[in-house]
């Protein structure tokens, strides 16, 4: 349980990650923070495309960043968190999901995944967290992944609409061309 000076300092933290959205590194600064703050040994942040692929936009593993991966959701605790609610394999993860690969690349034994959403609400994301041994969280640390959770999708959404205005504003140049 943490005391009242701990959970004041650790919101302080993650405030200032907060703080520090619409930078490039901004993804890679909060699965950093997430796996600091609530000592877990692997976060990653994920863009989840039409053809249910998963695309990290982050990894944070063993201490430290890695290269980014696209992988099919297909059988993966992942595929239980897009679009829906957050989920909670505490322990036990690559028994119950045995055709992820990455899981059991990783050593993981525990897994929480929340959705992101974009501000449409439309579902474009998660962000997970996974444990090389068990994991139960209290509510500080729900709190933490759902503030998270819910940056990390309105900085995406964020970068999409202005993928998407780009594209469109060039589509309209060169049609002027014509």
């Amino acid at each position: 349980m943490h005391t009242r000076k701990e959970a004041a300092e650790i919101f302080r933290q993650l405030a200032e990650g907060v703080g520090r959205s619409s930078q490039p590194n901004f993804f890679a600064s909060l699965v950093e923070q997430l796996a600091r703050l609530l000592a877990v040994d692997h976060a990653l942040i994920a863009v989840v495309t039409d053809a249910n692929i998963a695309e990290t936009l982050a990894v944070w593993s063993r201490g430290g960043l890695q290269a980014n991966l696209s992988y099919p959701l297909a059988g993966t605790p992942c595929e239980t968190v897009v679009g829906r609610e957050p989920c909670l394999y505490a322990c036990d993860v690559q028994s119950r999901f045995p055709e992820d690969d990455l899981l059991s690349q990783l050593g993981a034994d525990s897994y929480m995944g929340l959705p992101l959403f974009g501000p449409d609400g439309s579902a474009i994301g998660l962000l997970a967290v996974l444990n090389n041994r068990a994991m139960a969280f209290d509510g500080l640390e729900n709190e933490i992944l759902r503030i998270a959770a819910a940056q990390a999708g309105a900085e995406l959404g964020r970068r999409q609409a202005e993928a998407a205005l780009r594209k469109s504003e060039a589509a309209a140049k060169e049609s002027e061309r014509r």
